[in-house]
């Protein structure tokens, strides 16, 4: 745990029962929205995806080296 957080937790365990059920609460909503962002971010990405899927599978531009998967790589000198 960095220093920090045990600094926070010191002046946590200070606060009211009031205001750390106040402060608990704001943790899980800023904890929720930054879930909420990821998720849609995740969506985005993967709608991103299956919309270029065809073209990555059929786009003869796109696949030219494919014929090459397989074949062993050498490192040149």
């Amino acid at each position: 745990m960095s220093n920090q957080a045990v600094q926070l937790t010191e002046v946590f365990k200070q606060l009211s029962l009031s205001e750390k059920l106040q402060l608990i609460e704001l943790f899980f909503r800023n904890i929720r929205e930054e879930a909420m962002k990821q998720e849609s971010a995740d969506v985005k990405r993967r709608k991103a995806a299956e919309s270029l899927l065809l073209d990555y599978t059929k786009d003869e531009e796109l696949t030219a080296f494919t014929t090459l998967d397989g074949e062993p790589l050498y490192e040149t000198k």
